[in-house]
């Protein structure tokens, strides 16, 4: 089949879900569909692994609403979102 893109997640989701495609996406990303059994999930090999990084300008990093903005997302993810791990 021809080689089609998106950005939109749920725009991958719907091809995927009516069999007019696949899609290597993270698990936390696709979570819904899964346990609405909308789509199926097999790994790649033994799994893969990404980083996400957040970035700012140097001065405005240390600022306290930054710190209290990272420190709410990163305990936000690994409560709501499965497979999400702490690199260091």
């Amino acid at each position: 089949p021809a080689r089609r893109t998106s950005e939109l997640t749920v725009a991958i989701l719907q091809l995927v879900a009516s069999r007019r495609g696949i899609a290597a996406l993270p698990q936390w990303a696709v979570q819904q569909y899964l346990e609405r059994q909308y789509v199926s999930a097999r790994p790649i090999g033994s799994g893969l692994v990404g980083k996400l990084y957040a970035a700012c300008l140097p001065d405005v990093a240390s600022r306290a609403y930054v710190q209290q903005f990272v420190a709410i997302v990163r305990e936000s993810a690994f409560l709501t979102l499965r497979g999400v791990e702490l690199l260091d």
